[in-house]
């Protein structure tokens, strides 16, 4: 059955998809320009993996002990997240020496770190190890920051993680 109004006979007939978020130019009709919004910079991509009580007592020790130093340089008070951030960081830095054959289990309680999206897609990055490696992110997430831990507790240096 067809409407009375033309209008709502076109809109039957239009495809109403979702589509990307695109902003065109204001100009004339010759001069259309479409382009796709762009990423933030600091978009930031979650990462959980999972800790049993004695790592996270750790983690806790270890973010008491590095707030007042992280304070004194950037003003700022340290998050346990930006922490464990921090010390995933500084094991995608050495991430030739992390021992990826550690027992990894699911303790179904999570510590979450907090990558930039550059550093957690680009090459080197996270994900790129995780596919080298076959493992999950989480998994490397896991393996990388035990190695860390084990590497300040042998005697490393706080100072090479802030």
């Amino acid at each position: 059955m067809s409407s009375l109004n033309p209008f709502f006979e076109q809109m039957k007939k239009k495809d109403l998809k979702p589509k990307a978020i695109q902003k065109t130019s204001s100009g004339s009709s010759s001069h259309k320009v479409t382009s796709v919004r762009k990423v933030r910079k600091d978009k930031q991509h979650d990462i959980k993996f999972p800790v049993d009580y004695v790592m996270k007592v750790k983690l806790r020790t270890l973010c008491k002990t590095l707030n007042p130093i992280y304070k004194q340089k950037t003003g700022k008070p340290l998050t346990q997240t930006a922490c464990n951030t921090l010390l995933l960081r500084f094991g995608l830095i050495k991430r030739k020496d992390v021992d990826y054959n550690i027992p990894y289990t699911d303790t179904k309680e999570y510590m979450h770190t907090y990558l930039l999206e550059t550093e957690y897609g680009e090459r080197g990055g996270l994900h790129e190890v995780a596919i080298l490696k076959d493992m999950s992110d989480r998994r490397v997430a896991y393996c990388m920051i035990h190695h860390t831990i084990a590497r300040l507790e042998r005697g490393g240096s706080i100072e090479e993680i802030l």
